[in-house]
Order: structure tokens, then sequence, then C-alpha cells
């Protein structure tokens, strides 16, 4: 299973800031998943990633996949929402607060099941919408995706990336 993390702006100039503040802030989702008791293990791929998406495909974006492994259970529905929802505020509240958001930037996250799969003991997630109430700063970009959205979250989605860059460079 991966949680995809997505970050895009309208321009290449914004999104050199917005990049660097969603990736800083990433390590603070990863903390608050580690505390899920269904969560096993859970592993950020330090690279990101652009993504053939018509959504981002003319706009500067990144991607980075944290790979989740549950623990075995049955049928056993996992919302993490609530982690991923604080995640999505705090990036806006933080972007604000150090006056460094700008119309454009959005920060969408994504679920990804693994299609191998038994479908008798698959853990899934909750299909409620990434929402937030931001009435205090910035809008929330009307664009990000709910997880529940995603199109075929069974697909391989290794054609549709390209690497950008990794944590070292």
């Amino acid at each position: 299973h991966f949680l995809v993390v997505l970050a895009s702006a309208k321009t290449s100039e914004d999104f050199l800031e917005w990049y660097g503040l969603v990736e800083s802030r990433i390590r603070l989702l990863i903390v608050s998943l580690e505390y899920n008791h269904a969560i096993k293990t859970i592993h950020i791929n330090p690279t990101s990633f652009t993504t053939q998406d018509e959504e981002y495909v003319n706009k500067p974006h990144a991607a980075w996949f944290i790979g989740i492994e549950f623990k075995k259970s049955e049928n056993i529905n996992i919302d993490l929402t609530n982690d991923i929802n604080k995640f999505v505020e705090f990036v806006y509240v933080k972007s604000t607060y150090n006056k460094a958001y700008k119309d454009g930037m959005e920060v969408n996250c994504k679920y990804l099941a693994n299609g191998n799969e038994d479908e008798t003991s698959t853990t899934s997630l909750s299909s409620n919408s990434c929402s937030t109430d931001l009435s205090s700063h910035p809008p929330r970009p009307s664009s990000v995706n709910s997880i529940s959205q995603i199109p075929n979250i069974n697909e391989d989605i290794s054609s549709g990336v390209t690497q950008v860059r990794t944590l070292d460079s």
C-alpha cells in the first residue's frame, strides 16, 4: 500500500519554495501515521517524482511515495483521513504563518492499494475525503483529491512516473 503526497504550484519560483516546505513536513505525517495501531511498518522513498497525470503535467510538481505495511487483520477498516487532514492543514497553516503561501500552491494526498493481496485479508482505508476547515487561512484548492477519488487504485503507477531528485542532492 502506498500513500502519495503531491505538491504543486503555478510557477517554478513558487514551486521551489513550496517543494521545500512540503518535503520538510512529510516527516510529521510519517510520525503521525506511526502511532496508528494497525500500521506495522511505514517507509518513505526519499526520492521525489513527477507524474504524467493530466492534472499535473503542465505545472511544476513533485510526488513522494510512502510505503505502508498494515498488520495482518481480517476485514478491518483503517481510517487515515484524520492524520492526512492534519498534515495537509498543517502545511497550509505553516505556509500562511511564514507568509510563503501563494495562490496555486497545492498539496494532495492519494492512496494506492497493492493489487496483489487476497481480498479477504485486505486492509482498506476509509473513503472519507481529506477535507479540513481552513477558514482562517488561504482556501484549500478545490482540486484537492480525496483518497476515494483515485480512478484506479490498483493501477500500475510506475509507468507514469519519472525521477526528479533525491533528498541527498
